[in-house]
């Protein structure tokens, strides 16, 4: 959390069991700001502010004020609750009673998902249109634009269009790139296939190069790209890359990579991981969702559970792609809020919660 939160005269400061969320109110231009902070328990916040461990936090408890007796609904997941903190109202009056369930009389591998599902209740950044107030939200639970109009503007996950995977790749010498970088070593290529919903597989091309003029083949760059055609500088071994992908008119996509095992000289396997393609949903005034791609790219991944349970990326790797996922919504927060300023904006970071599973 930034210090720019914390120049507020009223903070509340929200504790539901298993999830932390903060509101400020700022008394200059009158915004409420709530970020949810999922899987934050209370008792361990409280200790780590005691010592001195969250000094953000412990800001935030000592302007404002602190929920000594606050209680959360049950069953205390992720989407019951956060439906509980937007609305104010129990599972029983918003139907959202897990983060998914057995409809009736439906097919036993047919599941409502919570976080695809609407609100009985109208939320916070509904009521407060209502009110003429205007709204933001970015991945809150349950802001979801596709069950109809949100707050004004909506930032919400979108499709996994393709799960993440562990390339093998074996490299041969490059032909048909434009725009190429100066190697030291003959420029080298391969290439992979992602199949991406039910469109045609997409053919990604992988550039290796030279950078360094040492006299002996050290290829230290890789350019990923779906058209051969060279816009960024290359990645370093175990740096991460991203590509966006176009998938349609009005949609963007992507995936994360980084090379987890490669020989220098390209003569054996190399490796790379690459998360799942994944996009977002973005609904707001016009203009506004193609300054956000612009800006900020595609909607990332927040984790890979699976890629971990397999070994594809190390802890350390599994760590920074929900911290890239965190900073993505919250510099896109921090965006929303300083060009758009609305009275109400309300996000949602996951990663303590990632953690803890």
């Amino acid at each position: 959390m930034t210090t720019r939160f914390l120049k507020v005269i009223i903070l509340l400061f929200i504790t539901f069991s298993s999830i932390n969320v903060t509101m400020a109110e700022a008394a200059s231009d009158r915004q409420v700001i709530l970020i949810s902070f999922d899987g934050m328990r209370n008792d361990l916040t409280r200790s780590y502010v005691k010592d001195g461990k969250l000094p953000n936090i412990k800001n935030v408890i000592e302007k404002g004020t602190i929920a000594k007796y606050a209680r959360t609904v049950s069953p205390s997941l992720t989407a019951p609750s956060h439906a509980a903190i937007a609305t104010g109202a129990t599972p029983l009056k918003t139907t959202i009673v897990s983060n998914a369930w057995q409809q009736k009389d439906a097919a036993l591998t047919k599941q409502k998902n919570a976080f695809l599902s609407e609100f009985e209740v109208d939320p916070l950044w509904v009521e407060a249109r209502k009110q003429g107030k205007t709204t933001a939200t970015v991945a809150f639970a349950g802001a979801n634009p596709s069950t109809g109009k949100q707050a004004d503007y909506t930032i919400y996950y979108g499709d996994t269009l393709s799960p993440s995977n562990q390339e093998k790749l074996k490299f041969t010498e490059a032909s048909g790139w434009s725009n190429t970088p100066t190697s030291f070593s003959p420029l080298m290529e391969t290439s992979f296939k992602i199949k991406v919903e039910d469109s045609k597989n997409k053919e990604i091309h992988v550039l290796a190069y030279d950078s360094s003029n040492d006299e002996t083949k050290n290829y230290d760059k890789f350019i990923v790209s779906d058209n051969k055609k060279i816009d960024k500088k290359g990645v370093s071994p175990k740096d991460w890359g991203s590509v966006t992908l176009q998938v349609k008119e009005d949609q963007t996509a992507g995936f994360w990579f980084n090379f987890t095992s490669t020989d220098p000289a390209l003569g054996k396997e190399a490796v790379m991981y690459r998360s799942a393609v994944t996009s977002g949903l973005i609904d707001g005034p016009e203009g506004f969702p193609e300054r956000i791609r612009d800006q900020f790219g595609f909607f990332p991944p927040q984790d890979d559970d699976i890629a971990l349970e397999k070994g594809w990326i190390s802890r350390k790797e599994y760590e920074e792609v929900s911290e890239r996922f965190v900073n993505w919504v919250t510099d896109v927060s921090l965006f929303i809020k300083k060009e758009y300023q609305p009275d109400l904006l309300m996000f949602y970071a996951p990663q303590i919660d990632l953690q803890e599973h």
